[in-house]
């Protein structure tokens, strides 16, 4: 009885934890996009307007974007409306569902820490050295984007994993 009251607070932790970093990614999407946006206005403006273009806009411009996506993948998955085929799923019985979204979990999860494992390296290893054309800052800064998002997606299947194997998502 006691040890079931701890894994429950234990739960619940993990449950409030996935909360507040929603609201940090989601505060982070907003971010992104509307510095995207004000990019993307600077940009125009400048070179339509003025006839004086702003060189470093267009390649901020592809950062934002790259981190919108990779911030707004881990929402995607918290609230499971990322492409799916779901026809063959939906025929299922209930515990094979259960099954199924377990194993399914598990290879998604596999999948995050090769993906993070690889960008780590790439990152580090491999573009460190290379600056960006016209900010010059270190192009792992943007390739850190990748880690970044494979993080926030393995978190919430973890989440997910933990509220499948403890019953608590209706599949």
């Amino acid at each position: 009885m006691i040890e079931e009251t701890i894994m429950e607070e234990k739960d619940i932790w993990i449950n409030k934890l996935e909360k507040k970093i929603l609201r940090v990614e989601e505060f982070l999407v907003r971010l992104f996009l509307i510095s995207l946006l004000i990019d993307l206005f600077l940009q125009v403006f400048f070179r339509y307007f003025l006839k004086m273009p702003i060189i470093w806009t267009e390649e901020i411009g592809r950062y934002f974007l790259v981190y919108l996506a990779m911030s707004g993948v881990g929402i995607a998955v918290k609230r499971n409306v990322h492409f799916s085929l779901s026809f063959l799923f939906d025929s299922m019985g209930i515990k094979l569902k259960r099954h199924v979204s377990i194993i399914i979990t598990l290879l998604s999860m596999f999948f995050c820490i090769v993906l993070i494992y690889a960008s780590f390296k790439l990152s580090v290893e491999t573009v460190s050295l290379q600056s960006s054309p016209t900010l010059k800052f270190p192009m792992s800064i943007p390739y850190a984007a990748i880690p970044f998002g494979a993080i926030l997606i393995l978190f919430h299947l973890s989440v997910y994993l933990i509220n499948i194997l403890k019953r608590r998502y209706f599949i």
